[in-house]
C-alpha cells in the first residue's frame, strides 16, 4: 500500500517531487548504513563521514568536468559561478552584487 502510494503522490517527475524524493533518499541511504552497522555490532570507523563527503565530492567534481549534463541545472549553474565566473566580474557594483 505504501509503495502504490508514493508511486500516485510522487510519481510525476517534477522538480518538487525530485527534491522530495532526492531528500528521502539520502535519509534512507544514511538509515541503511546505520542499519548495516548496527546489525553487525560493529561501530563506524572515525573518519567515515569525512570519506563519504570526499567521496561525494569527488563525484560532483568529476560529473561536473566531464558530464555536466547529466547534473541538475541549478548545481550546474552554481558549480559554473564558483569554478569558472567567481574571478570574473566588470566593475565593482557586479562584485558586490554577485559575490557579498
Amino acid at each position: 500500500a505504501v509503495l502504490v502510494g508514493g508511486y500516485i503522490v510522487f510519481g510525476s517527475n517534477t522538480p518538487i517531487n525530485q527534491q522530495i524524493v532526492l531528500y528521502l533518499f539520502a535519509r534512507v541511504a544514511m538509515g541503511l548504513g546505520k542499519s548495516i552497522l548496527k546489525a553487525r555490532a560493529i561501530e563506524a570507523p572515525s573518519q567515515t563521514f569525512s570519506i563519504f563527503a570526499a567521496l561525494v565530492w569527488a563525484a560532483v567534481m568529476w560529473l561536473f568536468y566531464e558530464e555536466r549534463d547529466t547534473l541538475q541545472s541549478s548545481l550546474t549553474r552554481s558549480m559554473e559561478y564558483l569554478y569558472i565566473n567567481a574571478d570574473t566580474f566588470t566593475d565593482l557594483r557586479s562584485f558586490l552584487w554577485h559575490n557579498i
